[in-house]
């Protein structure tokens, strides 16, 4: 199923990463976009037509100048109304504030499998 993703991470390499590893192996039909802080996932989400399956939002992205943690753009977000599967991501203790904030689901780094995203998404997407 084709699918679109936001990418939401201060690091490029990181950003780069994942992109790969969707497209290749997880969801070869997939459109992904990508942020670098959680300011600008608000700006891209906001804007006209913008609709995203999924969204992975890393927790701390101040190497590319953001002021909001993770959680503080998912509860943003969140207050927009956008209804994406929402993917907490981070290599810290931080699950209670992901789901508290209306992280859908928690990836920690290093990230989980293959096998075990592609069947996070189909049950959070519904897909069979």
């Amino acid at each position: 199923e084709p699918i679109n993703i936001l990418i939401v991470d201060d690091i490029t390499m990181n950003r780069n990463m994942l992109r790969r590893r969707f497209e290749k192996c997880i969801a070869p039909n997939c459109v992904v976009h990508e942020a670098t802080t959680g300011e600008e996932s608000l700006t891209v989400c906001g804007e006209d037509g913008k609709s995203f399956d999924v969204i992975i939002m890393d927790q701390y992205m101040n190497e590319a100048g953001g002021v909001m943690v993770g959680t503080d753009a998912i509860i943003a977000l969140r207050r927009m109304n956008v209804q994406s599967f929402i993917i907490g991501c981070s290599g810290n203790d931080v699950d209670e504030r992901f789901y508290t904030a209306g992280a859908n689901c928690i990836w920690k780094k290093p990230l989980p499998s293959n096998v075990e995203i592609i069947q996070q998404l189909r049950a959070g997407l519904s897909i069979s």
